[in-house]
């Protein structure tokens, strides 16, 4: 978004004399439409202060719609593992934060992860994550079938689709170096998320962790699959983008499912990120009084499309402002549910304890 779109939507804005709640202008304004915060603030929205002097109070909302997100906190194990205590705000993670977890069993301790690519193509999994970075050899522009001595260093959080064993009969000189008591010339071929195929050295150390499956407790799980199963959940963040802020640790508990009407809000000021809010936020709004005349601008078209491209990029932990205890954190008229196939509304239960997930660890 430009700030000549802005500053010239915003000269012809036109604000009534009122203010009413958020929720309220939502049901007022169903399609996109610029607000000026009264009242209130939320994250880095609200009205500017003293002590808060860079909050956004004049945003572009633009309705997403009803959006699940877990209900969490930061928690640190203490006297040997043997009592967990909860840790700075309460958290909230929407369905579609690009990141990555492994369930904790009730001492803190996951499931093993590969630690060489010969256990990898042992074990074989459809999908891994790269849990350290790892040297992989590229395939020849002309023949993906032919390994080259051209290599990339894969990074933390790539995700690789576990092909097939490869053996390459024209190994460059080059690779000499990677004779061990493998075969040499024993691959394991992969494709990145972008479809680039990437071979592996069957000597090569490393460290991956099998993308697991909605059944699946070992492995590594997506926000989705975590939405598969009953909380409360103790969980590690492995790796996330964006990368959240605030955590105190990565060690989270999970308490709950919380389905809940929310808007995107695109500050009209230069460099301030666009967020995702709750229709419960505690914000007061102006509403424009010539709405009519808005819509026809072409910075409105322009505006409603900049929201419609950044929908996809707005999915982070949000570190909540509330701090309360953990017995009466989600207290409020609609707490969460301990699953989705629990009724909605229905109480969660008063426990803070980690669920008995006692999984082997992989050999």
């Amino acid at each position: 978004m430009s700030g000549s779109d802005a500053s010239v939507y915003l000269s012809a804005v036109r604000w009534d004399d009122t203010g009413v709640p958020l929720q309220e202008f939502l049901q007022k304004f169903p399609e996109p439409q610029v607000a000026r915060v009264v009242r209130g603030q939320h994250r880095h929205v609200g009205v500017p202060s003293l002590s808060s002097p860079g909050l956004s109070s004049v945003v572009f909302l633009s309705p997403l719609g009803a959006r699940l997100r877990i209900s969490a906190q930061c928690v640190k194990f203490k006297e040997n593992r043997q009592r967990v205590v909860a840790i700075g705000p309460r958290l909230a993670i929407p369905e579609g934060y690009r990141g990555w977890f492994e369930i904790l069993s009730e001492d803190g301790r996951a499931s093993r992860c590969f630690e060489s690519v010969a256990e990898l193509m042992r074990r074989s999994p459809d999908t891994c994550l790269v849990r350290e970075p790892v040297k992989a050899h590229l395939a020849h522009p002309d023949n993906p079938e032919q390994v080259t001595d051209k290599t990339r260093t894969l990074q933390v959080g790539e995700t690789l689709v576990v092909v097939k064993e490869h053996t390459s009969p024209m190994v460059r000189a080059s690779l000499a170096r990677l004779r061990s008591s493998a075969p040499h010339g024993r691959f394991l071929r992969c494709l990145t998320s972008a479809g680039e195929p990437v071979y592996l050295a069957a000597e090569s150390r490393g460290k991956f962790s099998p993308i697991a499956k909605e059944g699946n407790i070992s492995g590594v799980h997506s926000v989705k699959t975590l939405l598969c199963k009953r909380f409360p959940l103790m969980v590690r963040l492995v790796h996330g983008r964006p990368a959240p802020s605030g955590l105190k640790t990565s060690e989270l508990r999970l308490y709950g499912v919380e389905r809940e009407e929310c808007v995107l809000a695109l500050p009209l000021v230069k460099d301030a990120p666009a967020l995702s809010l709750p229709e419960s936020a505690p914000l007061r709004l102006q509403p424009p009084k010539n709405v009519d005349a808005l819509v026809q601008m072409p910075e409105y078209t322009r505006l409603t499309e900049k929201s419609k491209r950044l929908q996809d990029r707005i999915d982070a932990i949000e570190v909540l402002e509330t701090t309360r205890s953990s017995s009466d954190f989600f207290s409020s008229k609609t707490p969460p549910q301990r699953s989705l196939s629990e009724p909605k509304g229905k109480p969660t239960p008063s426990t803070t304890k980690s669920p008995r997930h006692r999984h082997r660890t992989t050999d």
